[in-house]
């Protein structure tokens, strides 16, 4: 009964943004964020409809299990590197004169903010590299996924192979390495360039760092969603090379998608598991679309 509410509420929902002549049909001469935006509301509708929600269990568990992992891995580390720098608070002699009393104040300060601070920052790389540990190892089931769309869209069916899949899934995880790169790279001389011109033009800082974190977000956004418009590009028996032609001249898809997907990643274990599903099928029938 609820799952039956809750597709009536989506189609609704979907119905309100799509035209009329068909449930899944939208303009193909459309600009690619609208037709993200669009597929990723039709995605709920077709999810509920073709009863593939349980797709999403598989990456909150992953989420969850993630998120322990990390914790406790960061929580060793930080104990690794502070075996090496408390000794150097414990070994320091005090005298007795004024200034050590002031000294002796802030390294006890000290000791309980360095480890807030590699916290941090280990959680900063943490998220930084979330997405594409997630995107890397549920690449198995996104292509299992974008088939199943693909097979439903099209009443078209393909034979399973295991071998097929594990090449589906090696692809997936070295395009998730080739889009990491990518990002940091651009991400650090984007914020390098900044750096450097904040040192000349420092009272330009309130305009240059929203500027930059919004080019930030966006170049990450492009490369989330490459990795699943990749899904169907590979589906349709595009190399990696006529791929990444493919998806660079519809950027505005990809960062359309990839958009949606990080807003929906922000979100603790939830987002991992939704913006991963709908995103997949919202790539396989956007891609749809285009070729109808």
């Amino acid at each position: 009964m609820s799952r039956h509410i809750a597709c009536r509420l989506c189609l609704l929902l979907h119905l309100f943004y799509t035209p009329q002549e068909s449930r899944y049909q939208m303009s193909t001469n459309q600009s690619g964020f609208l037709l993200a935006f669009k597929s990723w509301t039709a995605s709920w509708v077709f999810m509920l409809r073709h009863r593939l929600s349980h797709f999403l269990i598989y990456p909150f568990i992953l989420s969850v299990l993630l998120a322990m992992g990390s914790a406790v891995f960061i929580n060793r580390g930080v104990k690794f590197v502070m075996s090496f720098i408390n000794p150097y608070f414990e070994n320091v002699t005090m005298t007795g004169r004024w200034w050590e009393n002031i000294l002796e104040v802030l390294m006890d300060c000290s000791a309980f903010a360095i480890p807030f601070v590699l916290w941090l920052i280990s959680i900063f790389i943490f998220l930084r590299l979330n997405k594409y540990i997630v995107l890397a190892l549920m690449s198995p089931m996104m292509a299992i996924l974008s088939e199943r769309t693909n097979h439903i869209l099209t009443n078209t069916s393909t034979p399973f192979s295991l071998n097929q899949l594990i090449q589906d899934s090696i692809r997936g995880a070295i395009i998730s390495l080739r889009n990491l790169i990518l990002e940091l790279g651009l991400t650090l001389m984007i914020w390098g360039f900044i750096l450097i011109l904040m040192l000349f033009l420092p009272y330009l800082i309130f305009i240059l760092a929203p500027l930059a974190s919004v080019l930030v977000f966006f170049i990450g956004s492009y490369y989330y969603g490459f990795a699943v418009l990749d899904y169907v590009n590979e589906r349709n028996q595009l190399n990696v090379k006529d791929s990444i032609r493919d998806i660079r001249s519809q950027r505005s898809l990809s960062i359309g998608i990839g958009s949606i997907f990080s807003i929906l990643f922000m979100i603790p274990f939830v987002g991992v598991a939704v913006s991963t599903v709908t995103c997949t099928i919202a790539a396989s029938i956007a891609k749809h679309q285009q070729r109808a």
